[in-house]
C-alpha cells in the first residue's frame, strides 16, 4: 500500500508539470510566421575623402516594428555592427570598395537578415563645400521696426550636417543659425527666418553655409533700405477751395489723395507762367491727366462737403529745397512747407528765399484771403502743416528751409 501511494504521488507530480510547462509555452508570445523580414537598400558613396573619418548611411524599414541591428563589412577587411542605419568609417587605402550592409530584426526566422551591397569610391579629395541654391528676402525696403523674411536654401553632396548662418551686417553684428538634421545625398535644407531693425539707413545681409568639415561659403549681401517709421497726419477741409501742401515724406498723386470723393478737385499752379496748368477732376478726368503731389509745393483743391484726409508718411528730417521761376518782372508761385513744426509765420518766408525778395504772403482762411507784407507787423498769422501759401517774389530764386 505505501508503494502504491509512491507511485501515485510520483505520476501527480509529473501531470502537474508538464501543465506547468504546457502553460508556460503557451504563455510566450510566439513569433508570428506572417512577420515581414526587413529591406535595405545601401547606395553608392563616391567622393569619400581618403583617411578621414567619414558618415555613411543606408536605407533600412521593418513593416512590423521590429528593432533593427546593422552589420557592416567595408570591403577593407573590416565590420561594424550598429543598432542604427548610420556608421562612421576611415578608409586607409584609396579605390572602390564595396560596402556590404545586413539588417536583421533580431526575430531569428529564416530570411530576416538582408543585405544589400554598393561602391564606395574613395579618393585623396574631398568634396567642395556644400552650395547655396538661393538667398532672397521679401522686400529690400522697409520701415523701422517691420519684419523682413529672409530664406535659404542649400544641400548637401553625400551625407551630412550644414549649418545656416544669417548674419545682419552692423555694429555690432547680429545674427541668425540654424543647423539642419542629418541630410542625405543631395537632399535641400531650406532655412527661413525674420529680421527688423531699429534705425534707419541702408543695411547688408549676408548668409553663410557650413559643413560639419568646417567647409563654408557665402553669398553676395542683400542690399536694404531702412526707412524712419511711417506716421499719419489728418488734414482737415472746408467745403469749397483749400490751399493744401505735403507736410510729410510721401508718394502722392492728384487721384491717390486719400479721402477725395468724384467730382473733388485738384489744380496745380504753374509760377513760370502764371497759370494754372494741370486741373485733375477725380473720377471724371482720363488717368493720363493725373500728377505727382511734391513737397514743398501748394496745391488748390476743392471738394464739395468738408473733408478729413488722412495722410500717411515720413517726418521730414533733412534740409527741404525747393526752385521757383517767376517772369522776370515777378510773380506769384504756390508753395508749402514739408514740415510738422507748428511755430511757423507768415513773416518767416522771407528769410528762407534765395535769390531775391519775396515780398507778400498769403492764405485762404473761412473762404478768404489774409495777407501779410514782409517787413510789417500786421497780419503775421500762423501757418499750419499742411498749409499751401501764395507768395510773391520778385525774381525766380530757392526755398531752402529746415523742417
Amino acid at each position: 500500500m505505501a508503494i502504491c501511494r509512491s507511485r501515485t504521488s510520483i505520476v501527480a507530480f509529473a501531470v502537474a508539470a508538464t501543465l506547468v510547462l504546457l502553460s508556460t509555452i503557451i504563455a510566450q508570445p510566439a513569433i508570428s510566421e506572417e512577420n515581414q523580414p526587413p529591406t535595405i537598400t545601401v547606395p553608392a558613396h563616391f567622393y569619400v575623402p581618403w583617411k578621414i573619418t567619414w558618415m555613411f548611411y543606408v536605407n533600412a524599414s521593418d513593416g512590423d516594428g521590429d528593432v533593427l541591428r546593422f552589420t557592416w563589412f567595408w570591403g577593407d577587411g573590416t565590420m561594424t555592427v550598429t543598432p542604427t542605419r548610420n556608421a562612421a568609417h576611415t578608409y586607409l587605402q584609396k579605390g572602390t570598395f564595396t560596402l556590404t550592409v545586413f539588417a536583421a530584426d533580431q526575430t531569428g526566422l529564416p530570411g530576416h537578415n538582408v543585405s544589400d551591397s554598393n561602391a564606395v569610391v574613395v579618393c585623396p579629395c574631398i568634396p567642395g563645400a556644400p552650395p547655396i541654391l538661393s538667398f532672397t528676402a521679401t522686400s529690400t525696403v522697409a520701415e523701422v521696426g517691420e519684419k523682413i523674411f529672409f530664406t535659404g536654401v542649400t544641400n548637401v553632396a553625400v551625407y551630412g550636417v550644414l549649418k545656416m548662418t544669417f548674419q545682419y551686417a552692423g555694429n555690432p553684428s547680429t545674427y541668425d543659425v540654424v543647423s539642419s538634421g542629418t541630410l542625405y545625398n543631395g537632399e535641400q535644407f531650406a532655412v527661413t527666418v525674420n529680421h527688423s531693425y531699429s534705425t534707419a539707413g541702408t543695411k547688408s545681409v549676408f548668409l553663410y553655409v557650413e559643413d560639419e568639415y568646417g567647409r563654408n561659403v557665402t553669398t553676395q549681401p542683400i542690399t536694404l533700405t531702412i526707412a524712419p517709421p511711417s506716421i499719419e497726419w489728418h488734414l482737415n477741409l472746408a467745403a469749397g477751395w483749400n490751399l493744401v501742401s505735403l507736410p510729410l515724406l510721401a508718394s502722392y498723386t492728384a487721384d491717390t489723395l486719400p479721402g477725395l470723393e468724384r467730382g473733388d478737385v485738384v489744380a496745380n499752379w504753374n509760377s513760370a507762367s502764371q497759370a494754372f496748368d494741370k486741373i485733375f477732376i477725380k473720377g471724371v478726368s482720363p488717368p493720363i491727366t493725373d500728377f505727382s503731389i511734391t513737397t514743398s509745393a501748394g496745391y488748390c483743391v476743392y471738394v464739395s462737403t468738408a473733408k478729413n484726409l488722412t495722410l500717411r508718411g515720413f517726418a521730414p528730417t533733412a534740409q527741404q529745397s525747393k526752385s521757383i521761376t517767376v517772369p522776370t518782372s515777378g510773380g506769384w508761385a504756390l508753395i508749402g512747407l514739408c514740415s510738422l513744426r507748428t511755430d511757423w509765420h507768415a513773416s518767416d518766408f522771407g528769410p528762407i528765399y534765395w535769390g531775391h525778395p519775396l515780398t507778400m504772403v498769403a492764405v485762404l482762411s473761412d473762404g478768404a484771403y489774409m495777407v501779410h507784407i514782409i517787413g510789417l507787423p500786421m497780419n503775421n498769422f500762423s501757418i499750419n502743416p499742411g498749409q499751401g501759401c501764395w507768395v510773391f517774389v520778385t525774381g525766380s530764386g530757392t526755398l531752402t528751409y529746415n523742417p
